[in-house]
This record gives C-alpha cells, structure tokens and sequence, in this order.
C-alpha cells in the first residue's frame, strides 16, 4: 500500500513539473526529420520563446505541418497564394505573427485592394536545400501559385556533408569517399582533431578560414538540381518557383560602402533570367536609418518596422506576377 501512494505522489509530482514547464514554455520548438536536420514542432499554440544569447521573448503559434500560418491547405475561392521560404527572417524570429514578412506583405496587398493570401514556410537555420526538401515534403499540398525561396544566409557556411547529400546522397567519387570517411572513419576523425582547430564545429562561417576538406551547405550546382526539382513539382498544378534576397546587415548598414554581392547571386541571376521569372531582390527597399530596422541587441534580424518597410515593396513587386 505504501508503494501504492508513493507512485501516486511520484505521478502528481512528475505532472505538476510537467505542467510547470509548459507553463513556462520550455516546449519542444523543434523535431528533427528525416532529413537529419530540424523542422517547427506542429501544433504549437502560445508557446513562448526566448532567446539563448539574445533578449528575444515572442509568443509562437504552428499549424499541423510546423508551419507559422493559419491558412489552411484548401484553397479559398477567389484568392491568390503565395507561399515564402527561408530562414529565420522569414520565419519572423523574434517577433509575433501579425509582425512576419508574410502578415506585413499580406497586409499590404490587401490594403492595396489585391486579393492575395501569403503563407510563412520560413524555418529558422534553413538552408536553400532543406527549403527544398520541406516544400517537397510539405507546402506542395498547399499548391501555392508562387513559391518565393528567398535564399539563406546559411548556405554559404562550410560542412563536411552538403545538405543536399544528407537528402539525396553524394555525386562523385570524391564526394562518395568525403561522405563516407565523416560519417563513417573513426580514424578519419582522430586525424582531422589533430590537424584543424575547428574539427569539433559542425558549421564553419565563411569566413573561418581552414584547409579541411569541407563544402559549402549549398553550392551552385545544388542550386539548379535543387530550383529544378522543385520548379518540375509546381508545374503539375500550374505554380511557379522564384528566388530573392532580403536586406541582411551588410545592405543595411554599409550602403556606402564596397559591399561585394551575396553568395551564389551570379548564378541565381543567370537562373533567374533564363527561366524567365524576376528576382525578388528587396535590398535597396529601406530608406532612413537602420538601426530602426532591426533589432537593438541582435542586428541580424528585422523588426516589425523593418519587415513593414520590406513587406510594401514586396507587395509591389509581387501583384504584377500574380495577374
């Protein structure tokens, strides 16, 4: 009898935490997939997030496929749908729903008298494979008539395996031999921790310099397999796919300055004009200063004033492509 009552008690306790902790929001934000990386935890309603290293502290709301939208996958009569991916500025980090690129641009369409409803697919952390791979596995059953994967500022960042060989394996002999040593060679491991100083981190910035074999999350030719696979899935319902650049730190606050071009731009120019759809490049979309446009403590990241200023010009560029 009285294991009886010390389960009880156990069990009371065990829920009492668990309620604490949901309560205080330490949810699970994030699942990993099968593509070895991670995606927004469905279903999340009012879970609060803060930040680790910044003062971030918003409310986040999912939907039955991870995504921060309230659209649902059946299309309502009358309405255009666009659909936006990227990483976490698409996502809208730090911020609430209402203060999103997708909610500000779709504000702006509408006040403009344009019937067009945009869904968020950002993911914070992704890069342009795995934007790829979620509209495989998920947002082609919301068929949007425009796709925009505004390209990640992750995909420049140096790994020992390429996203897109996570996904779909390794094009090569060499590639097959650098896979198959880091995922499998103890020995391989032993050597690169005596000879690189930055072995033990799983992504390098660009601008850490090493002679380790590495490559980037995305190169040029992931690109193309990447925009075709998914260019050849929206056409069976008549959706178009298109590229562009939101303003990073750089566009913001070095406009005076030589700022060399973003990662990959040549070629997703090149791409861009051959398949004949514009590129949505919103760099030059804010005026004034910006410090007003990003956060305070984390100037990596757009405000709500920012994503109102961007979300005009998107608004712009975007109904002409629609009608």
């Amino acid at each position: 009898m009285r294991a009886f009552y010390g389960l009880i008690i156990a069990t009371c306790l065990v829920g009492l935490v668990e309620v604490g902790l949901r309560l205080g929001a330490v949810a699970p934000a994030y699942e990993f997939t099968r593509l070895g990386r991670w995606q927004t935890t469905p279903n999340l309603i009012d879970v609060r997030m803060q930040g680790n290293r910044e003062q971030h502290d918003f409310i986040l709301n999912t939907n039955s496929d991870g995504l921060r939208t309230e659209i649902p996958r059946e299309r309502t009569p009358g309405m255009g749908r666009v659909a936006i991916m990227g990483d976490s500025n698409v996502f809208g980090w730090g911020l609430s729903e209402s203060e999103t690129l997708a909610a500000q641009t779709e504000a702006a369409c509408q006040k403009a008298g344009h019937k067009i409803e945009i869904i968020n697919a950002g993911q914070p952390g992704y890069s342009t494979t795995q934007m790829g791979w979620l509209f495989e596995e998920t947002l082609a059953a919301y068929e949007p008539d425009l796709t925009i994967l505004f390209l990640s500022m992750h995909d420049e960042n140096l790994v020992l395996v390429s996203d897109l060989e996570v996904w779909t394996g390794p094009q090569g002999l060499r590639a097959h031999a650098r896979v198959f040593l880091a995922k499998h060679s103890r020995i391989y491991e032993l050597i690169r921790r005596q000879l690189y100083s930055h072995t033990d981190t799983a992504q390098l910035l660009p601008h850490h310099a090493s002679s380790e074999a590495r490559v980037h999350r995305v190169s040029d030719s992931e690109y193309g397999q990447i925009l075709h696979r998914l260019r050849t899935r929206a056409q069976t319902w008549g959706g178009q796919i298109a590229v562009g650049f939101l303003p990073n730190h750089a566009d913001l606050f070095l406009r005076e300055a030589s700022v060399t071009g973003r990662y990959a731009e040549s070629w997703v120019r090149a791409w861009s004009s051959e398949v004949q759809m514009p590129l949505m490049d919103l760099r030059d979309c804010c005026i004034g200063d910006p410090e007003d446009k990003v956060f305070s403590f984390d100037q990596g990241h757009l405000n709500a004033r920012g994503n109102a200023e961007v979300g005009i010009s998107f608004a712009e560029a975007l109904v002409p492509l629609l009608h």
